[in-house]
């Protein structure tokens, strides 16, 4: 599985992930997701997740995964690798840009 692109929240033109996914398809999904995080260096917070234009990721123009402000943040904690000893590092893309960062928004991928 890879990512293939982005698109909105309220796009129905993909399968959800978390509804039409097994286990294991799900994770195959989430684990996409971070890697083509990790490879195109983007970061930014679950507001822009859930609202912006180009905040859910299309996994093989398949699947869209949506996911809580908590959970787009671990998935930001993963790709990042975060330090994550008190089982917080979620929190740091949660919610907020971390102090210090910048916010690096996706557009279409080629």
């Amino acid at each position: 599985m890879k990512l293939t692109g982005w698109t909105d929240w309220s796009n129905e033109d993909y399968m959800d992930a978390a509804n039409d996914a097994d286990s294991e398809t799900y994770k195959a999904i989430e684990k996409a997701v971070i890697e083509g995080i990790r490879e195109t260096g983007i970061q930014f917070t679950g507001g822009y997740h859930q609202t912006g234009h180009f905040g859910c990721p299309v996994v093989d123009e398949k699947y869209v995964l949506r996911c809580t402000f908590r959970g787009w943040g671990y998935i930001m904690a993963e790709a990042l690798e975060l330090p994550n000893e008190d089982g917080m590092a979620y929190c740091q893309w949660a919610w907020s840009t971390p102090n210090g960062k910048t916010p690096v928004y996706p557009g279409v991928l080629e």
